[in-house]
């Protein structure tokens, strides 16, 4: 009985050592200060949309703008960008979660009261921290879109 548990242990803690497999490589950018919550762009709004389609990301139409797909960086990090264009500017905010694969790990090392204030369905608006690791990363994607189609920008 003794080796089943210290078995189980040792693969529960190998498992949760290990780094998240990435699915969308983010290039890290550290140009960016903090406080940052939005970019802003004087493109129309159909050239954005068009850097968005050409990484592949389905956009879902909404009153003066589109918002993309959820779209996971890696096992841990969701991300979903809204782009609205307001006084001839197009404007992206980020917004970023959770996976289950983090809830499930925040039980296990911080126990189920601890884990119960996170939700695996909310969505939290990135105000850009070069310390954070989640909301960095879904903001430094966006830019990695931007920059890609060669867009000029500014950040607010």
């Amino acid at each position: 009985m003794k080796r089943i548990l210290i078995t189980f242990f040792t693969i529960l803690t190998l498992s949760s050592c290990m780094t998240y497999k990435v699915f969308i490589p983010v290039q890290a950018n550290n140009n960016i200060p903090d406080g940052t919550q939005e970019i802003i762009l004087t493109e129309n709004i159909d050239t954005v949309k068009q850097a968005f389609k050409n990484k592949g990301i389905m956009l879902k139409s909404m009153e003066g703008g589109f918002e993309t797909e959820e779209l996971l960086l890696d096992e841990g990090t969701r991300a979903m960008y809204k782009v609205h264009e307001f006084d001839d500017q197009v404007r992206i905010t980020a917004f970023w979660g959770i996976t289950s694969k983090v809830k499930s790990q925040m039980v296990v090392w911080a126990g189920y009261a601890a884990s119960s204030a996170y939700d695996v369905h909310s969505w939290d608006k990135v105000i850009y921290d070069k310390n954070s690791t989640r909301p960095k990363k879904v903001f430094d994607y966006a830019i990695q879109i931007v920059e890609a189609s060669n867009l000029q920008y500014k950040l607010r």
